[in-house]
């Protein structure tokens, strides 16, 4: 008997809690959607704020400094953001718990992946509940239809396109500036807002909108009437039958009161735009409009990039080594009326450095190996002197470096260039950056694009894995994490209890694992490039190299003459080696 009255008092009290949950005569509707969007939002909410506040900063790509977001690392309200979670991490589902310590989870991003997906959960959740109220009270379910607009946008941004591009390390950071950021970025390489599926979200949110007011407008004429028997608690409205019709012209002035005054429907034709979305013709223009700026930058900007490259290799040895090279030779600069306007006047002479001597009449106003300053070139203006000489590289006497009075001022500090400066490099990328923007028109061609992805080899089991370290070179990876490199197929072997797994790694190919580490089913322990075989193209570059002193040369290895140059001094180095000049001069004969 006992049993029975506990077992009756047990589904009353569960049959109470299910009456608490889905009564609608709550102040606020919990429902059983509820249940779970109220902690999950919560979560989201409370982890965002602490974040926001002082969240240390994380390492997002893996080969610049950490970036900070919070304010309490210099951020305001404006500028502070949630920062995405490392590309390290990819699109692993990343707790607490898998990380080694808080420090870590916090480095990697952590807080990031928590918001977002119980900020997602808890949406959906919302949606849920607008459904299940609506079903309850015995309503059309507008609301829920409205709002789903919203939550398919939140899920495109925070879900689907971090797993389109691989990694949650591109979604949108949670902040201000981050966010106009993110959208003003998206808009720019993919045109966003020409695109349908976009239009499609903003027809959806504006047309369940409309649903929700045409309801909306019956709800309103079946309230309880305060004034008269025409009319309701809301002023502006008539009533006519109170059955469920959508009335257009009772929605019409109920749209305007669910966004803005100037909202409603004027016309026909607003209304056919939101109940028909986008005609079919408009979806292939915008289709076509929206990745052609994809194509195109897929296209060329390889070819432009490697314009810069070719100007940084030919250049990379130029750096300045002396402070002097002894040279008498310049470049003359008339500043005569006529010859060259007086603002290229001033800019070709600051900071370089005089060849000769400057006399007006027979008074020397400049002596040579004098930088020039604003103060001489007015002076050189002003008496319109004698033809000026000036050192530049080109008249440097050295073919393979540069001294630093004929270089002049580095534009950095305005100063002569300091010893050891590489100057060839800095002049290669100078060049490299319009030639690639104005010359090459990175942007404007369109056509065919080829390229591919990085294949991943994934681990069969849990276990050790092991291989041989002879055949693999240390490197790092395009993040800028540890990996090992492949030179051959390397076998690999994964023991799981009593079981031996073999995986052979592709050649070059980047083996993301240590050796003798415990591995997970699943994991990715190999990334495989695309094209492996363009790792063998090497460019032929011929580069001189000059002695800096006389002697006898010697070498440290066996050469052998060029065919093609038989019977002259040319020689082939079969492999790296080294050259030695036993320095000293010859002496002419006596007699």
């Amino acid at each position: 008997m006992t049993a029975i009255l506990e077992r009756r008092e047990s589904k009353s009290l569960w049959g109470r809690f299910c009456n608490w949950i889905t009564s609608t005569e709550n102040r606020l509707y919990i429902g059983w959607f509820g249940v779970l969007m109220i902690p999950t939002l919560l979560t989201a909410t409370s982890v965002f704020i602490i974040a926001f506040i002082a969240a240390p900063p994380v390492d997002i790509d893996g080969i610049r400094e950490p970036i900070s977001g919070s304010l309490l690392y210099e951020n305001n309200i404006i500028s502070g953001a949630i920062i995405p979670t490392s590309a390290a991490i990819g699109l692993h589902f990343y707790p607490i718990w898998e990380a080694a310590s808080v420090d870590e989870w916090l480095y990697n991003g952590g807080p990031y992946e928590l918001i977002v997906l119980h900020f997602l959960l808890g949406i959906a959740c919302y949606m849920g509940r607008e459904w299940e109220l609506s079903f309850r009270l015995g309503m059309r379910p507008w609301i829920a239809v409205a709002y789903s607009a919203p939550v398919g946008a939140a899920t495109a941004v925070f879900l689907i396109y971090p797993i389109g591009q691989g990694s949650f390390s591109d979604g949108m950071p949670l902040g201000i500036s981050g966010t106009f950021n993110f959208m003003i970025v998206f808009q720019a390489e993919r045109n966003i807002l020409m695109h349908p599926f976009h239009m499609l979200g903003v027809a959806g949110v504006f047309g369940g909108s409309l649903f929700s007011a045409m309801h909306g407008s019956l709800v309103t004429s079946t309230l309880i009437r305060e004034t008269t028997e025409n009319g309701s608690a809301n002023e502006g409205y008539r009533f006519g039958q109170e059955e469920e019709t959508y009335n257009i012209i009772a929605a019409h002035g109920y749209f305007g009161r669910l966004i803005f005054q100037y909202a409603s429907f004027n016309n026909s034709r607003s209304l056919h735009f939101f109940l028909a979305a986008w005609p079919v013709v408009e979806y292939i223009i915008s289709c076509y409009g929206a990745r052609k700026g994809v194509v195109d930058t897929a296209v060329r900007t390889s070819d432009a990039g490697y314009l810069t490259r070719r100007l940084v290799e030919v250049v990379q040895h130029i750096v300045v080594r002396r402070t002097d090279c002894g040279t008498i030779r310049g470049v003359s600069v008339i500043p005569r009326n006529g010859m060259m306007l007086e603002r290229i006047f001033i800019q070709t002479l600051i900071g370089r450095v005089l060849a000769d001597d400057i006399y007006m009449g027979s008074r020397c106003i400049a002596i040579r190996n004098q930088d020039i300053g604003i103060g001489l070139v007015n002076r050189f203006i002003t008496f319109r002197t004698q033809p000026i000489s000036i050192r530049t590289p080109f008249t440097c006497r050295s073919p393979s470096w540069i001294c630093r009075l004929c270089y002049g001022r580095s534009p950095t500090h305005g100063d002569l260039v300091e010893l050891g400066e590489a100057v060839g490099i800095i002049a290669g990328q100078s060049i490299g950056e319009p030639g690639t923007q104005l010359t090459l028109r990175t942007f404007h061609t369109g056509g065919v694009f080829t390229g591919g992805t990085a294949g991943h080899v994934r681990a069969p089991s849990n276990g050790k894995i092991k291989f041989n370290e002879d055949l693999v070179h240390p490197t790092r990876t395009r993040h800028g994490h540890p990996a090992f490199l492949c030179f051959i197929d390397l076998n690999v072997t994964i023991e799981s209890e009593d079981i031996i797994h073999n995986v052979t790694i592709p050649q070059k190919s980047f083996l993301l694992v240590q050796n003798n580490q415990y591995v997970e089913s699943e994991q990715v322990i190999d990334e495989i490039r695309v094209g492996t075989y363009t790792l063998n193209f090497k460019e032929r570059v011929r580069k001189h190299i000059y002695s800096d002193s006389e002697g006898e040369m010697h070498w440290s290895t066996d050469v052998y003459h060029a065919p093609e140059f038989t019977y002259s001094n040319v020689h082939l180095l079969p492999k790296t080696s080294h050259l030695w000049i036993l320095s000293g001069g010859s002496r002419p004969n006596e007699s």
